[in-house]
Formats: C-alpha cells, structure tokens, sequence
C-alpha cells in the first residue's frame, strides 16, 4: 500500500522505517535524520524512541556512521560506569587518555591518591588527579601551576 512520508510529504511505495508507536519515515529522509545527531530518534515530536544499531542498519547507513554510532554508544556506557552508588567512599569517576587518537580509559575512586595515568597508546602520562602532564612526583597538585 501506497502511505506519504511526513517529513518530504513524498508518496512511497516501499515500507520505510518504522518506530513501535507506528511513526513511518521513508528510508532517504530517516537517513538524513540520522546524520543529523549522534544518538538519533525517532523524529516524530514527543515519541522520543532512540533508534538502535539494528534500526540503522535498516535504514541502511553507510558503515563509518553505523562505526561512529556504535563507538558513542560504548563511550556513553564506559561513561556511566563512573557513577555514585549513594556511599561517597565507593564512587568513581572515568578518566580518558589525553592521546587524540585515543579511546582508553580507567576509572578511579574519588579523594583516592593521586597516582600516575600511563596509556599504553604512548600518550604522554598525567597525574589523576589535576590532569597536568608530565606527572609531577614531587610536587602536590596546587603546587605544579607555580612551579610552571
């Protein structure tokens, strides 16, 4: 059956991309929408679906996008893992390698020590606390900017 696109008002013949509310969008429009923003949704105002790996591979993106989306979605949940559980002792926050290339990351315990960060990628070593590079051994962090 023949159905109208919303967003290019364009008749289409072929079924398109569909949400679970039942929000159809032909596959060119839907692509462009995609490339629009990281974590696409579903266009239609105040549906608010977030569109998946499977739902892009259906609207059939090019790979580098489908490698971007599925790298900002590991980025998000490695992101997360650095939340507080409620006890100030236990929470932890994520520190990524300064390297521009770079995707390593760690997490640390908040008010832990400061230590050294060193990435194996070889990007130079920062101190986990002030984030100042090189990493200063005998010097507190408040102290490293005066001594610069």
């Amino acid at each position: 059956p023949r159905w109208e696109c919303p967003i290019c008002l364009s008749e289409q013949e072929q079924l398109g991309w569909q949400c679970p509310g039942g929000h159809q969008f032909c596959h060119k429009c839907m692509g462009h929408h995609v490339e629009a923003t990281i974590f696409p949704s579903c266009p239609h105002v105040g549906c608010g679906f977030g569109l998946e790996e499977a739902d892009l591979l259906a609207i059939r993106v090019p790979l580098d996008r489908l490698e971007c989306f599925q790298q900002a979605k590991l980025r998000k949940a490695v992101d997360s893992i650095g939340t507080s559980n409620g006890h100030d002792a236990f929470q932890e926050v994520v520190i990524r390698c300064q390297g521009s290339d770079c995707t390593n990351a760690a997490t640390i315990f908040v008010g832990a020590p400061r230590c050294l960060y060193a990435c194996p990628c070889g990007a130079p070593s920062f101190c986990t606390q002030c984030r100042q590079t090189p990493y200063h051994f005998h010097a507190e962090c408040s102290h490293v900017q005066t001594l610069r």
